[in-house]
């Protein structure tokens, strides 16, 4: 994962105006996640693993499967109990969004006869476009004629075997950390006995995909004025726009090219008078929808 982003501001003040102005990017990118592996449990197909009040709540005990004395085919934590059936390489392709802003106003301040007041105007546009081009790979292990996956028994493939070992692992609660298998030991394996296995997925559309951009221009115009010492009037129009456009996976052929989105604007009119004693805020609003 990696975030970069970059702004630019001003205020500018010459004799009765005001300048405002500002714009940013940012970009977010994510690279490929994790890959990893699914094991079969082969062993006993009638063991009970019965979940058991542990040394705390927040330590579970097991009855059955796991903990000292628990051995043989009912030892959940005995990595020669299960069979390899999916490897999974880490996702391919990336993840991105880019975010572009920029906005900008104008005020100034002017008096009529004794009553003092500032008109203003500004416009604001955002545009936001995300996509993701990821895909995954992975290798199965064979199924039977009911769909069943027959697994590789780990106990044929001592080469996968991890060193690592946790001599920590919960305080002991539940016996020695297990034996386990490493991922790049398997990965070698894999790559060396694909004609063997059952390859799913690679490059190209798939049902994580995706490109949208939203797109948000606005502009307002706002005028206040002070009526008398102790009254204040402010009346202003907003009007918002809204563009969104999506491309999705169509599973009718399996691409990239299902097309999405819509516009709509809303309009946004107020008038707000506020004195010491009492403040009035009212406001409407209307959108079109196209």
């Amino acid at each position: 994962m990696a975030i970069g982003s970059l702004a630019l501001q001003g205020k500018h003040i010459v004799n009765s105006n005001t300048i405002l102005w500002g714009a940013s990017v940012s970009r977010s990118r994510s690279l490929s996640g994790s890959g990893g592996a699914n094991y079969q449990w082969m062993a006993d197909p009638n063991a009970q693993c019965q979940n058991v009040p542990g040394v705390s709540v927040y330590r579970p005990g097991w009855a059955g499967c796991i903990g000292p004395g628990v051995t043989g085919s009912d030892n959940a934590f005995d990595v020669n109990n299960y069979g390899f059936n999916e490897f999974d390489y880490p996702t391919f392709g990336h993840s991105a969004q880019v975010n572009l802003q920029a906005s900008g106003s104008f005020a100034r301040f002017y008096h009529l006869g004794s009553h003092f007041g500032t008109v203003e105007f500004g416009a604001k546009i955002r545009n936001a476009h995300k996509f993701d081009d990821t895909y995954n790979s992975s290798w199965f292990a064979p199924q039977d004629a009911n769909g069943n996956y027959i697994p590789v028994p780990i106990t044929q493939h001592p080469e996968w075997s991890s060193s690592f070992s946790d001599p920590n692992y919960y305080d002991g609660t539940y016996g020695p950390y297990p034996a386990v298998t490493d991922w790049s030991k398997l990965k070698h394996w894999v790559e060396s006995n694909e004609s063997q296995l059952v390859f799913s997925g690679g490059p190209g559309a798939n049902s994580n995909n995706f490109d949208l951009i939203e797109r948000i221009p606005a502009g307002y115009v706002m005028n206040t004025i002070e009526l008398a010492s102790r009254l204040r009037l402010v009346v202003g129009l907003r009007v918002e726009a809204t563009h969104v456009d999506t491309t999705s996976f169509d599973e009718t052929g399996n691409t990239l090219s299902y097309k999405a989105g819509g516009d709509y604007t809303n309009i946004l009119p107020a008038l707000h008078c506020a004195s010491q004693w009492i403040r009035i805020l009212t406001s409407v609003s209307s959108t079109a929808v196209v």
